[in-house]
């Protein structure tokens, strides 16, 4: 996975103290409550959070008494690319054998290759179940399959407990946020075109915005320096591409097949027996488009003058 470029917004400070004067826990603490409150949103590159935490830094670095480390300035601009899904462009769409076809702007988040980016990736779509392969209980939804050249549909999760709380699997990381993680090393080699992580019915989520609102707002743009050149890794070119799709284009993707997701999802889990299948007469087309714009972040930074009349350091 690539990582997303943080602009750092920091500060060395220390007080004017004396005996009678400290840190306290109770300063500490109401600057972390407010740095991390919700009022910031995560404090993400290019937006207002980001700018708010940055304008209350230097307010507290001239208020202990720093000077400002640019100049008459505690901030230090820098430009970045701001990279995003173009709303208007990006869509999904089914194409169905002598019908209408059924385009969707449902949001969607890529994971591989991480961020937005420009494509358009069209073929069949399997349904896959679970996307497991777990001999210790065997099971394997890719059993009877052809996974090559495909898009694959694929519940996040494992076989779950009727009320959707417990995983009939022993290991935990299967019924939490990392259960993707646990799916991918097979399903990085299965020569898809595609991997489409969907919500279970069970989860009562419809989106990675709902059930992961912070890994959705990170997979939603990226951030380079302006001055860097866009890395484009073959490798991970090479592999499927990975997205976290909306259950609404499942539930569209499945409409005339004689299924719905909470159907399979019942039965897979009353039979511990795999229940995947090609959605015959359907084929599917994402089609994803960036846009790029330019920003200016800011360091923060004081600095202490040190005491030493000579200039030199003791």
């Amino acid at each position: 996975m690539s990582l997303v470029t943080m602009a750092p917004v920091s500060v060395y400070s220390q007080r004017n103290i004396d005996s009678e004067k400290k840190i306290t826990y109770s300063d500490l603490e109401s600057y972390v409550s407010f740095l991390a409150s919700p009022l910031l949103k995560g404090r993400k590159d290019g937006e207002e959070g980001l700018e708010i935490a940055a304008q209350y830094i230097a307010s507290q670095a001239k208020l202990i008494g720093l000077k400002p480390a640019n100049g008459s300035s505690y901030f230090q601009p820098y430009p970045i690319i701001r990279k995003s899904m173009d709303p208007d462009q990006t869509k999904i769409q089914i194409i169905s054998d002598g019908k209408d076809t059924v385009t969707l702007k449902d949001p969607f988040f890529q994971l591989v290759p991480t961020g937005p980016s420009d494509l358009i990736i069209e073929g069949e779509v399997v349904f896959a179940g679970y996307g497991i392969k777990a001999d210790k209980y065997k099971y394997n939804d890719f059993a009877n399959i052809q996974m090559e050249g495909k898009i694959l549909l694929i519940m996040e999760r494992a076989p779950m407990s009727e009320d959707g709380k417990k995983c009939q699997f022993a290991e935990p990381n299967w019924s939490t946020s990392l259960n993707f993680q646990m799916k991918l090393p097979v399903l990085m080699f299965s020569k898809a075109k595609a991997i489409l992580f969907v919500p279970d019915p069970k989860s009562g989520y419809k989106s990675l915005s709902e059930s992961g609102p912070g890994f959705a707002g990170y997979l939603n743009t990226s951030v380079t320096l302006k001055s860097e050149k866009e890395v484009v890794n073959t490798f991970m070119q090479a592999m499927p591409k990975v997205i976290f799709i909306n259950k609404s284009i499942a539930d569209a993707l499945l409409n005339g097949s004689g299924h719905t997701l909470e159907e399979l999802q019942k039965k897979i889990d009353s039979t511990l027996t795999p229940n995947s299948f090609l959605i015959t007469n359907k084929q599917l087309k994402i089609t994803e488009v960036s846009i790029k714009e330019e920003k200016i972040l800011n360091n923060v930074a004081g600095y202490i003058e040190g005491s030493d009349p000579s200039g030199k350091m003791k």
